[in-house]
């Protein structure tokens, strides 16, 4: 037995048993309250942070265009070469800063979001590997107060996308997975992929339903600031997993954080048991120089040119179906409301297939559904219902394929480099998602190169398939 080990109960007992991190979840009370208060947590933590980002394509729907008689304009170009009014001067932001004839300063908010995460992803994300996710979630929340608050008083374009940026930067809603992941046992890794996919179209459904029923772009902010301070009672009930504190070899403090787990999920703790102290072994994972070896490889350098690859068309593609909402024909709410329908459909869907198919050819499946689609909307960009079903199916299967893009990646590379590759697969995801909403300014220069990256990232996909299985 490890001499580091720590006992759970009285020291009386006689038999000790040597467990897992993940016996020690099953102990301790599985899939229990605790996890489910987490579950919540995640849930409003990832409502606060994208809240903001799926309201901006509906802050800047065209509004109603009034020539000096009152009477409405057929055409935006007719418009702009006159004199025009706005029906509602604080409808959006289109009205709110004069963007009628300048569309392309109206897109540039929404990638400026984008911008902001990016840059938060190459910050956050390390220092919450160094202090603990908590503390980064508080100050995120804090961050996005800050932000919309400023947005709605600085009533200005360049203050807009500035303060867009920073929202951007406190909103960076993927420490959730890593949060999940540490919170519960191996074998919901994939499930918590597929529930906190769900709960970004959840998001998008409540933004889309409230903005249509008559929300404003200010009162759509107060909501969101008001949802940053629900998050922040969670903490007062929960903080990091005891997965996290294992990994960083702060074995005592793991215990700690079973035993209220414990205590949390009514599971009494009926016999000893020990957890090997990791902390020798994290000692040895490997200096700077070791790990930029090990990522230059050929092998490992193979896998992330690939996985980049992939990890571009599902953040061009997956955001600009999202993001781009009033550019394509129909209604733009309704759009918002379908698209996040079909995206649930699409991870409970693409859950289900990964499991009894595998992630590879799942993902492959994904791709080439959502090539299929784009090549159909294109061809009949005129035709409402054939255009519109097209794009909910394209958002129904790269939602999908978004979700196993993050599970496949993180079991392609090696443990003490895991989490650099995995910063540099987001980077270039996070590249496509901010140029998305700039070329989806024109719909049909959108559809064509998200076909384009589609069918690239299934042969990718088919490439990758096949050098790992040798």
């Amino acid at each position: 037995m490890n001499s580091n080990s720590v006992l759970l109960v009285n020291e009386d007992e006689l038999q000790i048993k040597e467990l897992t991190i993940d016996q020690a979840y099953e102990i301790t009370g599985g899939h229990g309250l605790y996890q489910f208060i987490v579950a919540a947590s995640i849930a409003i933590m990832i409502f606060s942070n994208m809240f903001y980002l799926f309201s901006v394509p509906l802050f800047i729907i065209t509004p109603v265009v009034l020539d000096k008689n009152g009477i409405p304009f057929k055409d935006i170009e007719t418009a702009c070469n006159s004199t025009y009014y706005y029906e509602d001067k604080h409808f959006n932001y289109i009205t709110e800063f004069d963007l009628l004839c300048s569309p392309m300063r109206a897109s540039i908010i929404s990638s400026m979001f984008q911008v902001g995460i990016t840059i938060s992803g190459l910050i956050l994300g390390s220092i919450s590997d160094r202090i603990g996710r908590i503390p980064i979630f508080l100050l995120e929340e804090c961050g996005i107060v800050f932000s919309l608050a400023a947005i709605m008083y600085f009533n200005n374009y360049t203050a807009c996308l500035f303060f867009t940026a920073m929202c951007g930067f406190f909103s960076f809603a993927p420490l959730c997975y890593p949060f999940a992941y540490e919170w519960n046992h191996s074998k919901y890794i994939k499930f918590y992929a597929s529930y906190i996919g769900i709960m970004y179209a959840t998001g998008e459904l409540i933004v889309a339903g409230l903005i249509w029923v008559g929300f404003k772009w200010r009162e759509a902010c107060i909501c969101a600031i008001i949802v940053c301070f629900i998050y922040m009672l969670f903490p007062w009930f929960i903080e990091d997993g005891p997965k996290y504190y294992y990994s960083k070899g702060k074995v005592n403090y793991a215990i700690k954080v079973f035993k209220q787990v414990a205590k949390v999920n009514k599971k009494p703790i009926t016999h000893r048991f020990t957890l090997i102290d990791v902390s020798a072994n994290l000692a040895k994972a490997g200096t700077f120089k070791e790990q930029l070896r090990l990522i230059c490889q050929k092998w490992v350098l193979f896998r992330l040119g690939i996985c980049c690859c992939i990890f571009f068309a599902c953040g061009f593609i997956y955001f600009g179906f999202s993001l781009n909402v009033q550019k394509f024909i129909g209604n733009p709410y309704m759009n918002a409301i379908c698209n996040g329908i079909a995206e649930i459909i699409g991870v409970i869907t693409i859950y289900i297939l990964s499991s009894y198919k595998g992630i590879h050819f799942s993902l492959f499946c994904a791709f080439i559904i959502t090539f299929l689609v784009l090549v159909v909307q294109y061809f009949n960009s005129n035709h409402q219902v054939i255009a519109n079903c097209a794009m909910y199916i394209g958002k129904f299967s790269i939602s999908g394929g978004f979700t196993l893009a993050y599970t496949l990646g993180g079991e392609l590379f090696p443990t003490a480099v895991s989490t650099t590759c995995i910063a540099v697969l987001s980077l270039s995801e996070r590249i496509g998602a901010i140029i998305s909403p700039i070329v989806g300014n024109n719909p049909t220069y959108f559809m064509i190169m998200a076909a384009v990256c589609s069918f690239i990232a299934g042969v990718a996909v088919l490439v990758l398939y096949c050098k790992v299985k040798k």
